[in-house]
């Protein structure tokens, strides 16, 4: 199992930032496939008190095969 986590911080004021993080994960479970995972998330926070925040978070993310399957192509006259 491989996994990691790249992450950036922009704090724009001092009440509020944006976030942005990418995360992959490889997982091996013994056959000729691994599973692979990739996710990107945006998240705003808002500071509204000392001790209350506001955070919204966007994700999207994809899981694949990590074997590539090539295809035959098959011409007939």
């Amino acid at each position: 199992m491989l996994s990691g986590l790249l992450m950036a911080n922009y704090a724009y004021s001092d009440t509020a930032s944006v976030t942005a993080r990418v995360s992959y994960e490889e997982v091996d479970d013994g056959t000729a496939d691994e599973l692979i995972s990739m996710k990107y998330t945006l998240a705003h926070n808002k500071a509204l008190a000392d001790n209350l925040a506001l955070i919204v978070e966007l994700s999207a993310g994809a899981v694949g095969c990590g074997q590539q399957y090539k295809r035959s192509k098959t011409y007939s006259n």
